[in-house]
């Protein structure tokens, strides 16, 4: 069965990670294996740690994109937005580490809550976090995550007490060597990620036709200029090119399952016409859309390389 991030009407994540009294877990996930064909954006509570094992992603934290191979990591804030987009034609793998920051500062109000943790978690410049094994640090975090993986299938006596070593360990190096950048700025408000969900409904909802700017602005009930740098904040592009992706992305399944003209294709994905289709589409694909339909013919059980969810964009029941 395909999986889906349930989210409520914020984006926060609804599925509880672990339990009340070890909220940790670790996941092996496979974005394609998503309801989406991808992760979709959401936040928590919770810490998280990712390695991608095999195949390339795409990490949007923050609004900020980060373009990872196997090997390499990301580290995400609590209550930070984000999203993954499986990249090339390898179907990535990834080990997901989530672990609620009480599991490092034990109680709050100590001195490791109110010193380390709490302001490290404030950072917006501390977001995400990439994580390369060519940087001695961040090497030994990677080898750490893998350890963790480790225990955690295994479950041998006291294995919690070892992972909690390892979470501090890999905190504690993360803190050490960026503790330039700790600065407690907060994160993103609800009424922020409201506004997010709500642009984003609308855009999942409407993009077979032509959308105005002036549109999109009233739907959150600021100006054009306003909607416009609210939008890159968040997403980390601008309307028109998350427009123009999503179109792409939808034209795929269109491409892949529908045998009809490009030109009606082009038109059902919201373009207004089959010039600016192909070259929104070779500009994303490599290819022309004819050229990506003939391969797919032969390879009709690929998965879908640029996957975005399927209009409306709803939280789930």
């Amino acid at each position: 069965m395909n999986r889906t991030v349930v989210v409520d009407e914020n984006l926060r994540e609804l599925r509880a990670h672990g339990t009340a009294s070890f909220p940790f877990e670790v996941n092996h996930d496979e974005p394609m294996r998503f309801q989406e064909r991808y992760i979709r954006c959401h936040w928590h509570d919770e810490l998280e740690l990712s390695l991608l094992l095999e195949g390339r992603a795409v990490y949007q934290v923050n609004g900020v994109s980060y373009e990872n191979e196997a090997g390499q990591g990301m580290v995400v804030n609590t209550d930070i937005p984000h999203m993954l987009v499986p990249a090339g034609t390898v179907s990535p793998k990834l080990l997901t580490i989530i672990v609620h920051p009480s599991i490092l500062y034990g109680t709050l109000g100590t001195a490791v809550d109110l010193n380390v943790i709490r302001p490290y978690l404030r950072s917006r410049l501390l977001a995400g976090i990439r994580l390369d094994p060519s940087v001695s640090w961040q090497k030994e975090v990677l080898g750490s995550m893998r350890r963790i993986d480790e225990l955690y299938t295994a479950q041998s006596f006291a294995f919690e007490l070892k992972i909690k070593s390892l979470l501090c360990d890999i905190f504690y190096g993360i803190i050490l060597n960026l503790r330039e950048q700790v600065k407690p700025e907060g994160g993103y408000s609800a009424e922020e990620l409201q506004r997010l969900k709500r642009l984003l409904d609308y855009l999942h909802a409407n993009y077979t036709r032509p959308l105005s700017l002036s549109e999109l602005a009233s739907c959150i009930h600021v100006t054009r200029e306003s909607c416009c740098r609210f939008f890159r904040k968040m997403t980390g592009k601008t309307v028109s090119q998350y427009l123009e992706d999503y179109r792409v992305a939808q034209s795929i399944r269109l491409l892949r399952t529908e045998n009809l003209p490009i030109a009606q294709i082009a038109d059902m994905a919201g373009f207004s016409n089959a010039s600016r289709f192909a070259a929104a589409f070779r500009a994303r694909m490599g290819c022309a859309p004819a050229v990506y339909r003939r391969a797919a013919v032969y390879d009709c059980m690929a998965p879908d390389p640029f996957p975005y969810p399927d209009p409306p964009f709803r939280s789930e029941p």
